[in-house]
């Protein structure tokens, strides 16, 4: 998996890619994500600490897009951060 430009991305998901979501995708592969996995977590690892950097939120197959490396869209949790602290309190 890999960030996607954000013009690639806003390009691909021209009413939805704003500050609070970013898109992935795996190369060659036919889609990043679908059906079940929406909701799921978008986990990065880096010096060997596994993170949760956002929420599978859109895929093209779940719209019957079915061509090579088109972006998936995912929610970023940092924009969401301070309302996650204030209403979860930890």
């Amino acid at each position: 998996m890999r960030s996607v430009d954000g013009n690639r991305c806003s390009t691909r998901w021209t009413q939805h890619a704003t500050a609070q979501q970013f898109c992935i995708e795996d190369v060659g592969q036919r889609s990043d994500f679908c059906g079940s996995d929406l909701g799921g977590p978008f986990i990065t690892t880096s010096r060997g600490v596994d993170s949760i950097v956002g929420i599978l939120s859109d895929s093209p197959c779940l719209i019957n897009i079915q061509t090579p490396s088109q972006p998936s869209l995912v929610t970023r949790i940092s924009f969401f951060r301070e309302w996650i602290f204030q209403t979860t309190q930890i």
